[in-house]
């Protein structure tokens, strides 16, 4: 912040000298946007734009600051208006690519990215923004390629390439061992471990899995047909032929809408727990539902996917009713601000990994959960879940 605090002091006294610059007021707007001040920031791209119409930095500029205050049309206008001005624009091009993926107009979302690659192939972003417009577009077979490009495959490849094994790349697994290595979330983690069992139906000898600790209990209980589950220390021992990361394994497998393996249950939990749970918190007549509504911050698109728990207030008129809180950790402190009357027993503190949450979930007849690990986790556990989902899915 400190950076930019120094830039807007630059380009202010810049401005004193020659205030008709539409470089200095353009600059000036950038300081602002990342400052989050952008009101001030899109004053300064319509002064630019005053001083010189055919300014295309100014539009594309203005177009993301006005994409930042949610308003997607006009935001759209600018960056058409910048590409009009400057047809080579890159970041134009995947800007208001990004918006038609946003309002879910896949065609023209699609155009605009192979704009940017007939311009740049080598554009970073590209490729994984590609790979989700071809996904929403469910054009699995070339969205599961496209979607190889991604950061967190080139990150792996480089760790492992200390092993000096290759990656798995579809190759007959017959009689080999197969390692693969967790990316992503923990919702992600949940959802694409249907596939682990997949690799011993084609022969692997053995497969590892490295699950992040909080979720070891879980899938060693759920004990997903022969999968070895590994803690991170152990790599180092492990005898495989190959790797691969877990998010490449529906290219490899072909996977599409139609052959989508455990469509119903595939994680499970110790019985034992399950009763302990019941017992304490769900010895009771009532229809139990459990609420999840914070995700995590760091992930970018949480303000689109993220609830305030007032939101579920209208649950607690329900007749025969009880509410449970899955919530743990950020968010829980919403439960503080809850009005008297309303009464949920809050199952957060008395999970400490997935394997306990699993045991909670499943003594529940219903979770109602924001797109989370925990939406997750409760369908591959074969509960009920409604998914508060953004109109605009991953």
């Amino acid at each position: 912040m400190k950076k930019y605090d120094a830039l807007e002091e630059c380009y202010l006294r810049l401005l004193s000298i020659d205030p008709n610059s539409a470089v200095y007021n353009c600059n000036l707007g950038v300081a602002y946007s990342e400052k989050n001040q952008l009101d001030k920031a899109i004053d300064c791209y319509k002064k630019a734009l005053v001083i010189n119409p055919s300014h295309a930095n100014a539009y594309s500029n203005m177009g993301f600051a006005l994409k930042c205050q949610n308003k997607v049309f006009e935001a759209m206008k600018c960056y058409m208006k910048a590409i009009e001005l400057n047809p080579k624009y890159i970041q134009a091009h995947y800007n208001l690519g990004i918006l038609y993926k946003d309002t879910m107009q896949i065609k023209e979302s699609l155009d605009c990215y192979k704009k940017v690659i007939e311009l740049n192939p080598q554009h970073p972003q590209i490729y994984f923004a590609l790979a989700i417009s071809l996904l929403l577009g469910r054009n699995f077979e070339a969205g599961w390629k496209a979607y190889e490009n991604r950061i967190n495959v080139q990150e792996i490849d480089k760790i492992m390439s200390l092993f000096l094994k290759p990656r798995w790349n579809g190759e007959s697994l017959e009689g080999k061992n197969i390692y693969v290595l967790p990316e992503q979330g923990f919702g992600d983690i949940t959802q694409f471990s249907r596939f682990l069992p997949y690799l011993k139906k084609l022969g692997a000898k053995r497969v590892f899995f490295k699950s992040p600790p909080e979720m070891i209990s879980l899938f060693e209980e759920s004990k997903l047909l022969g999968v070895e589950i590994i803690a991170a220390d152990a790599e180092n021992t492990l005898d495989f032929d190959y790797y691969i990361p877990l998010l490449s394994l529906p290219y490899y497998l072909k996977i599409n809408e139609y052959n989508i393996p455990f469509t119903d249950k595939y994680l499970r939990v110790n019985n034992r727990k399950i009763n302990k749970y019941k017992k304490k918190f769900f010895n009771n007549e009532q229809y139990k539902i459990g609420i999840f509504w914070q995700g995590s911050k760091t992930y970018v698109g949480d303000t689109q996917r993220s609830l305030a728990l007032k939101y579920f207030y209208p649950l607690f008129s329900c007749d025969n009713v009880a509410i449970y809180s899955i919530q743990k950790g950020l968010g829980s402190e919403q439960l503080d601000e809850l009005p008297d009357e309303y009464k949920i027993v809050n199952l957060g503190k008395e999970c400490n990994d997935f394997s306990d949450t699993a045991a909670a979930i499943e003594n529940l007849d219903l979770v109602i959960s924001v797109d989370s690990s925990v939406a997750h986790l409760a369908a591959a556990l074969g509960k009920e879940v409604w998914i508060i989902i953004s109109e605009i899915p991953e």
